[in-house]
């Protein structure tokens, strides 16, 4: 809550930018690195992970506690990235939201099965 506001993070990714699951790593860090930049210049001072948490963010525990724990969220939405030319696993796999789902904690909340 926010000054008794419900807050809902509509878009949530558990990012799993590293190298070991890059393709082509040279494309994928440019990506990361201005994904990271966006999230820098639009949230407030301390509202986003540190690099080294942020580019293998694929960890439910980590999400479900950047969100839950460390922040006022109090229901997120998590969205897939299918970007399996450059990812492995797509860069934001769909089984981190749905393990967050299916375990908890309360508020998350999927509308994939």
């Amino acid at each position: 809550m926010l000054d008794g506001v419900f807050v809902i993070d509509s878009v949530v990714h558990g990012y799993h930018f590293d190298a070991q699951n890059s393709k082509d790593p040279d494309a994928t860090n440019v990506i990361a690195g201005q994904l990271y930049a966006l999230g820098l210049a639009t949230m407030p001072p301390g509202g986003l992970l540190p690099w080294e948490r942020w580019i293998s963010a694929d960890d439910p525990d980590l999400v479900a506690s950047a969100l839950f724990a460390e922040s006022r969220t109090d229901a997120a939405v998590y969205h897939e990235v299918p970007i399996f030319g450059l990812f492995e696993d797509g860069g934001s796999p769909l089984w981190v939201g749905r393990r967050c789902a299916s375990a908890g904690p309360a508020g998350w909340w999927s509308t994939a099965a």
